[in-house]
């Protein structure tokens, strides 16, 4: 059971309540982009209103997603050894049970929010879009 999990840019902390009575601490970190990727990602959403558009309803448009992979920059991890884990346990296996706790509970905040795939890589996109003038209302400033 996931009890606590906080989100700060690309590092995410956690705490999982498992068989002992202190909760395990859990702690997940992905790469961050580069300015360089940072760039070509708004370009490519820039390119595609559809794209831009369905992020503005907080939906992940699955294009996005492709684009970003050929452009040698996932959204999300291919394997495991793409995050760097770590988790108080006793367990050796690496994700444990308690980490795969957290990461399912991440694809569920996701869900919610897509803007934080963004963030777990170091990405305010939201903030990146409205300073090159684009809007959620649509319009171009």
């Amino acid at each position: 059971m996931v009890r606590e999990i906080k989100f700060d840019q690309n590092v995410v902390t956690a705490k999982v309540q498992g068989s002992r009575r202190t909760p395990y601490k859990e702690k997940l970190v992905l790469r961050k982009f580069t300015d360089k990727e940072l760039d070509k990602l708004v370009a490519m959403i820039q390119e595609r209103p559809v794209v831009l558009s369905k992020l503005f309803n907080r939906q992940m448009d699955e294009s996005l997603s492709k684009l970003a992979d050929a452009s040698a920059m996932p959204l999300f991890p291919r394997q495991w050894r793409d995050i760097d884990m770590e988790c108080s346990c006793p367990d050796w296996a690496v994700p444990c049970k308690h980490l795969a706790a957290v990461i399912y509970q991440i694809s569920l905040e996701i869900d919610n929010n897509p803007f934080l795939v963004f963030s777990l890589h170091g990405v305010d996109l939201l903030a990146e879009l409205e300073q090159r003038g684009l809007t959620p209302s649509g319009s171009v400033e």
